[in-house]
């Protein structure tokens, strides 16, 4: 069996070697700890701001949907509105500019508006301003903003159908049945379906603008050749 050489010295220089060793494995095991220490840093704060960033773009994109939810929302909003205004007149052709009146101040900035309340709609058309009210499903007033429009007092109303779609007067007078200011009294065809347009035969003088408007219609106070007479104050014929 061979024996472990034991080398004999002097016992302080032992002493000063063994202790520079364990002051270099005290050096390593410190060194190695800060190295654990700084790196454990460096991923919590890599994390950290990982998970700011994934936060703040989630935030963004909600904000976004919203927004775009939002605005998909009052499109759809404005499409409803336009479809419900129209089964009351015949509107432009073409998609108005829509506002829902939402404050006092609004209604007050135009003439138009005198009668308007607050979550009535204003739909303008280069044509002009028709302003609706979704509560009761019902036209409050048409014209123009600044100058107002000319409200006509309650009438009587013939209408004939002047063009070539049948039941054409039947459904304007179920539109026109909503306005609580006209009473019809006849509905049925006119002498002709070659009628171009709508026309309004003012029999009376009475103000009409804005049934005028809601009709677009031209307007005449002389009876159309071939027309039979009516005792209405309005006689509307529905053209091609």
């Amino acid at each position: 069996m061979g024996r472990r050489k034991i080398i004999a010295g002097d016992p302080d220089e032992i002493n000063e070697i063994q202790s520079k060793r364990h002051g270099l494995r005290s050096a390593k095991g410190r060194f190695w700890q800060i190295a654990l220490v700084v790196v454990a840093c460096f991923c919590v704060a890599g994390f950290s701001l990982s998970a700011f960033y994934y936060q703040r773009q989630q935030t963004e994109l909600n904000s976004l949907r919203a927004g775009q939810s939002s605005l998909e929302y009052k499109k759809q909003e404005l499409a409803q509105i336009v479809e419900a205004a129209s089964k009351l007149a015949v509107l432009p052709v073409g998609s108005p500019l829509g506002v829902q009146l939402s404050s006092q101040a609004m209604i007050n900035k135009w003439p138009l508006l005198t009668e308007a309340k607050i979550g009535d709609w204003i739909l303008q058309y280069p044509q002009g301003v028709y302003v609706y009210r979704p509560g009761s499903r019902q036209l409050v007033a048409t014209g123009d903003l600044m100058n107002g429009n000319q409200k006509i007092a309650a009438a009587t109303v013939a209408i004939r159908n002047g063009g070539a779609l049948q039941g054409a007067a039947s459904e304007m007078a179920d539109r026109l049945k909503t306005l609580d200011y006209l009473n019809i009294i006849e509905v049925g065809n006119a002498a002709t379906s070659t009628y171009n347009g709508n026309i309004l035969v003012n029999q009376t003088g009475k103000p009409a603008d804005e049934l005028l408007n809601l009709l677009q219609a031209s307007s005449t106070a002389s009876l159309p050749a071939g027309e039979a007479s009516s005792s209405a104050d309005y006689l509307i014929i529905i053209g091609n």
